[in-house]
């Protein structure tokens, strides 16, 4: 798959997702939904702003690394959006369990800065 039709798919799957999204939001009562509707809401917000922070974080790192191989620029955006999303839906699935409070929020960010490091391979080259 070439870098323009990767771009292309991305920002198409973006568009989709985020009308899925949109559409969940707007027609959907979260009071009177069961469990598989609140599943699909968080699952289709993920995908959303996995898809999104995807295309946003090559094009960032593409305009400042010019000199980078775009197929590390693709896997580490890729990655990042990944985490980062996982990071705002747990933020809002406690917000929800109205267990929301500064300790969780750092917990959580820990634990996402752990899980960079770990799949970034900081492990890896810190053991050289």
């Amino acid at each position: 798959m070439t870098l323009k039709s990767y771009l292309c798919f991305m920002i198409g799957i973006t568009i989709v997702l985020w009308t899925v999204s949109l559409v969940i939001i707007f027609n959907i009562d979260p009071e009177s939904s069961g469990l598989i509707w609140k599943l699909l809401f968080y699952a289709s917000l993920f995908l959303s702003f996995s898809a999104l922070l995807s295309v946003i974080g090559f094009a960032i790192r593409a305009k400042i690394n010019k000199n980078h191989l775009a197929f590390h620029s693709v896997q580490d955006s890729f990655r990042q959006a990944f985490i980062i999303s996982l990071f705002f839906i747990a933020l809002l699935f406690l917000g929800a369990q109205k267990m929301f409070s500064w300790i969780n929020t750092g917990l959580l960010l820990i634990l996402s800065l752990a899980a960079e490091y770990l799949l970034s391979g900081g492990f890896k080259k810190s053991k050289k």
